[in-house]
């Protein structure tokens, strides 16, 4: 696949009139590679989208300017992009295929941060909603990842013409509490593609104890692997195992606030996410966890059930429902 470099070395030389002030492209290219260390043989475009990048994750003075100078030309970089991508469908077409799909990962961890006094206007509503037309400006189909707790707070079928799809949790336990087998072989099977299990584990069943204690959440059981292996010499020991759980609950310890716990509780009594908002982002810091398999339910993360708050607050509630339901017991 053949790119127009003419078109793309124009863009990075706007951009790199932004952030670096400089106008003479001998200068920028010796500027990108003593300065931000990037080797000379990358293509010019890509030298400075990765200085680019750069300013986007640095509190620099740059990165506002570039903000402003792109919503001031949004309607020529729309234009550049569906130039490319233009001439990229014709080459496809020319190669017999249908065209292209553009994948755009890990918006869905964009941190929300409120945009107004009310809360109601958040850095989620900004992107999703208010800048909806670009999003659907390129001339080729696009699948954006949207955090998941924009669906508590907003109807997305209102600007975008397909509904969107809810990736559920691979479904390693039923709602009852039982173990789901499918979704637990399914697990370790996501394990059994990166690593030999007999060769790592000194003992198979802490392959399913790690699968259990990630939810179904298939990115926490790669940390707790890694943490497994960080705390083995050579083989992944029992020990290993336990210690990594504790490491990933202690992450999650973190992030359940005090005045989620009622919230928390009522999610596990009831296993459903109310749609209310002060709920919408505990399933985006998967404190809670949602599956589809079958009717849609929730409950909270293995590792949130773990952590001594969670666990005192859910202790005292069925205590008191046995109180309860003793008293309504005939005498």
């Amino acid at each position: 696949m053949k790119l127009d470099a003419g078109r793309l070395d124009d863009l990075a030389m706007r951009l790199a009139k932004i952030t670096l002030e400089k106008e003479d492209r001998d200068i920028v290219e010796n500027t990108l590679e003593t300065e931000f260390r990037i080797e000379p043989q990358i293509p010019f475009f890509a030298k400075m989208m990765a200085a680019v990048r750069g300013f986007m994750t640095s509190g620099s003075t740059q990165k506002k300017l570039l903000r402003v100078e792109v919503q001031q030309r949004t309607a020529q970089f729309l234009e550049d992009l569906n130039d490319l991508i233009n001439k990229l469908q014709q080459q496809l077409r020319e190669r017999g295929k249908n065209g292209l799909v553009m994948i755009i990962d890990s918006l869905d961890r964009i941190i929300p941060h409120p945009l107004d006094d009310k809360g109601l206007r958040t850095t989620h509503t900004a992107i999703y909603l208010e800048y909806a037309d670009h999003l659907k400006a390129p001339h080729s189909h696009v699948i954006y990842t949207v955090p998941i707790s924009i669906f508590f707070n907003e109807n997305l079928s209102k600007v975008y013409p397909d509904l969107p799809l809810m990736l559920p949790m691979v479904k390693i336990r039923e709602e009852n509490g039982r173990i789901c087998a499918d979704g637990l072989q399914a697990m370790r099977r996501v394990i059994a593609e990166r690593v030999e299990i007999k060769s790592v584990f000194e003992n198979e069943k802490n392959v399913d104890k790690l699968c259990l204690a990630c939810g179904g959440h298939v990115r926490d059981l790669m940390h707790l692997i890694r943490y497994a292996c960080d705390y083995s010499a050579e083989k992944i020991t029992p020990l290993a195992v336990d210690k990594a759980i504790r490491a990933l609950v202690r992450e999650y310890d973190r992030l359940v606030k005090d005045a989620d716990l009622p919230r928390l509780a009522q999610v596990h009594r009831e296993k459903r996410l109310p749609s209310d908002a002060e709920y919408a982002f505990l399933p985006y810091h998967l404190i809670v966890l949602e599956y589809q398999n079958g009717e849609r339910w929730a409950d909270l993360h293995p590792a949130v059930q773990e952590t001594r708050k969670v666990r005192e607050v859910l202790k005292n509630e069925e205590k008191a429902f046995r109180q309860k339901s003793r008293r309504k017991k005939p005498r």
